[in-house]
């Protein structure tokens, strides 16, 4: 997912407008699409219906997107709203010298080391079990990498923060490992944000287990 890298001067303008509809908001659905029989497609068509035209009443609901493909600015709307959102929330707490850690590098962690990059002035950390992923997020800009979560993770990111901690932490798996390595990551006055939804539990009490003054972004 490189839209951002593919469409620099559209991105920020395409997740700002997102639109978020209420109820008294009206789309008529139209549905011609075909599904082959017997396929998964054809099971998810039953529960929800594949549509192929979008009619909107509000103006507000459609964003020129120009010469962009479809293709790219699609996951703008999901992956790149939900890593634009986590990003935006701790930007105040990035300035230049901090570090930011992204747990795990996956759609919305690639989209995070971008909108870090091109937001901030931080060092961006990421970190993944897969060594593919790792590969791509540094393509598309992350400073340094970190191959975990285990045991070692903790004491990986505090040689790469000097020992500081990180400013922001963005979780985007939610498992038990990755919500101790991150808190564990957080700097004095940093943030720990949980974007992923791993069924993780931090395993130990939120009075005195995390640091000072420590913000659950």
């Amino acid at each position: 997912m490189s839209s951002f890298r593919h469409a620099e001067n559209r991105l920020q303008a395409l997740v700002l407008r997102f639109p978020v509809h209420d109820q008294r908001s009206r789309i008529s659905l139209l549905s011609d699409a075909r599904v082959p029989n017997g396929s998964d497609e054809k099971k998810l068509a039953a529960r929800k219906p594949i549509r192929s035209h979008v009619v909107a009443k509000a103006p507000r609901d459609v964003i020129p997107i120009g010469s962009l493909d479809p293709r790219t600015a699609a996951p703008l709307t999901d992956a790149g709203a939900t890593s634009y959102h986590a990003v935006k929330r701790v930007l105040p707490r990035l300035a230049p010298g901090t570090a930011a850690i992204v747990l795990g590098a996956g759609g919305l962690g690639a989209f995070a080391v971008q909108f870090l990059r091109a937001l901030s002035a931080a060092t961006v950390i990421a970190v993944d079990t897969n060594p593919a992923r790792l590969d791509y997020v540094r393509d598309l800009g992350a400073h340094e990498t970190v191959t975990g979560v285990d045991e070692s993770t903790a004491r990986e990111l505090a040689r790469l923060t000097n020992g500081e901690g990180a400013a922001a932490v963005l979780d985007f798996v939610g498992i038990d490992s990755t919500i101790d390595a991150g808190v564990a990551a957080v700097r004095p006055y940093g943030a720990y944000a949980l974007i992923g939804s791993g069924g993780g539990k931090l395993r130990r009490p939120w009075g005195g287990g995390l640091p000072h003054d420590y913000s659950n972004a």
